[in-house]
């Protein structure tokens, strides 16, 4: 089961941590509250940073876009899946090119379990994010963009885009031996993203999003910290 996704394109500015309102390291109490473990995850990830449908885009005239990466973007999910077979909604964006789509083990999906898989470097690559990841990477971009409109939405997605969005180096992970902490870090346009997931002593588990791209008061790489849900929301 597959389906397919590309996206418009358009000019990025780069914005300071100061414009769109970020400290380092601090976990926002709406933060918290937001849960990305939705049905619809990808939808809400991928309208975040104005992605669009691969069908809608096709409609749009892009094609030609779609055609030269779908060859390479379906090999490549079918090795980062993993043996997970089923493939969802699919989402792209042309600024950096990457198409996201989202693979589950279950025919119905489990936004708990469920895996991203960003395609970069025209399809011949993927980045894959654990639930972990792509949730935490979800919950910075919903602090991101929660409360901007019109321009000032237009301006902090151009900079999720280029600071955040994976851009065709291959990623790095890791982890501790009992499965304390996980870490993956993988290459944007505007730098490394690195997201590390930490079990809390009260057996909670938190993640830490870091991106170069975006720099804080001090000019030092912004860091925030939010709470994994611990279950799908309206489970």
């Amino acid at each position: 089961m597959s389906r397919r996704t590309t996206l418009r394109w358009g000019a990025a500015a780069a914005v300071t941590a100061s414009t769109i309102g970020l400290s380092s390291c601090t976990a926002a109490a709406r933060a918290t509250v937001f849960n990305p473990a939705t049905k619809d995850w990808l939808t809400d990830l991928a309208r975040s940073i104005a992605a669009i449908q691969i069908e809608k885009a096709l409609d749009k005239g892009l094609n030609g876009i779609w055609q030269a990466w779908s060859g390479n973007t379906e090999e490549t999910i079918d090795k980062a899946a993993g043996g997970e077979k089923y493939w969802y909604s699919t989402w792209a964006h042309p600024v950096p090119p990457v198409v996201m789509i989202s693979v589950s083990a279950t025919k119905q999906g489990d936004p708990m379990r469920d895996r991203l898989v960003a395609c970069v470097n025209g399809g011949k690559q993927g980045v894959v994010f654990e639930a972990w990841a792509w949730q935490a990477l979800s919950m910075f971009l919903h602090e991101l963009t929660q409360d901007k409109a019109g321009a000032d939405l237009a301006m902090v997605q151009s900079l999720c885009l280029l600071t955040l969005v994976p851009s065709g180096v291959t990623p790095k992970s890791g982890g501790s031996p009992a499965g304390t902490v996980n870490w993956m870090a993988y290459q944007a346009r505007n730098g490394e993203v690195e997201i590390t997931r930490i079990v809390e002593p009260d057996g909670s588990a938190s993640a830490i999003v870091t991106a170069e791209g975006i720099p804080d008061a001090d000019q030092n790489p912004v860091k925030k910290k939010f709470t994994l849900p611990t279950e799908a929301a309206g489970a």
